[in-house]
């Protein structure tokens, strides 16, 4: 047998279905209509607890939506009200600023106007001087051109020429206008210590010695001047070295020139130049004596 269980009469129960099958079997009719009778005045008693916490709720966000849409137009008064002043601080900025250059362009321009009034009147002051120069100049380049004038007279000389015929002319023309190959030793460039100075080539196999045309000139009888002009100055005269003023006797001024020997000293040097002058000879090396 099973045992009955206490019944408490305060306490309210809410029966599970298996539960209820079990109260049923064990004779216990009372709690189920009891427990049903509950669940049905809950259930009557929830839906009015359940609208009016609902409707509290949505007044609640009405009234929530109602702050924030305020505090939004609110937030926007006040950032328009930022951006006027904003502005208005720009615009004062920038006009500020466009006085600040209207100022130093007016600077500017005072300074530019001074520069070129100073400078206009250094130029007239430039143009003053030099001025006073060209006079002074001029006065004085006159009176140094007659100075000059003076000297040249007396310091110039003109070159003594030789009597020539004129066959003998047109040979040192001919003479002036031909130039002579530079006749070198063979391979003097190949080795240094051969040095350029004319040696005939003499080689079994040398094509300069065969007068090939590929290899320089060799020095033959037809490259030689006419025996009239052979040895002569290119002015015509015939050079004459000379050591000492006693060496100037008995030379022809007309077809002989002087050339002063350079181991001799300038004392000597004068007299030989003064003694040349007295009689009328050329000396070809006077060193500005």
């Amino acid at each position: 047998m099973h045992e009955q269980p206490k019944v408490v009469s305060e306490c309210k129960l809410v029966c599970i279905p298996d539960e209820h099958e079990m109260l049923v079997k064990a004779g216990w009719d009372e709690v189920p209509l009891r427990a049903e009778q509950e669940r049905k005045d809950d259930t009557n008693s929830e839906p009015e607890e359940v609208t009016s916490s609902e409707e509290e709720m949505k007044e609640e966000k009405q009234e929530e939506m109602k702050e924030a849409m305020v505090e939004e137009e609110e937030g926007e008064e006040i950032e328009e009200e930022e951006e006027e002043e904003m502005e208005d601080e720009i615009e004062d900025e920038v006009k500020d600023e466009r006085e600040g250059i209207e100022e130093k362009e007016e600077i500017k321009d005072e300074k530019k106007e001074e520069k070129e009034e100073i400078e206009d009147e250094v130029k007239d002051e430039k143009k003053e001087e030099k001025e006073d120069e060209k006079e002074e100049g001029i006065e004085g380049e006159v009176k140094e051109e007659e100075e000059e004038v003076e000297i040249v007279e007396e310091k110039f000389r003109p070159k003594i020429k030789p009597v020539l015929d004129p066959e003998v002319r047109a040979m040192l023309d001919r003479k002036k206008e031909r130039r002579l190959p530079a006749f070198k030793r063979q391979e003097w460039f190949r080795y240094k210590r051969l040095g350029d100075h004319w040696r005939r080539p003499k080689g079994l196999h040398s094509k300069m010695r065969t007068h090939k045309g590929y290899r320089p000139p060799v020095v033959r009888v037809g490259y030689r001047t006419p025996s009239k002009v052979r040895g002569l100055h290119p002015s015509g005269f015939k050079e004459v070295l000379v050591r000492n003023p006693s060496d100037l006797d008995g030379l022809d001024p007309e077809k002989e020139a002087v050339r002063i020997g350079h181991t001799v000293g300038l004392r000597k040097r004068i007299d030989i130049v003064e003694k040349a002058d007295s009689l009328n000879i050329r000396v070809l090396n006077r060193r500005g004596l």
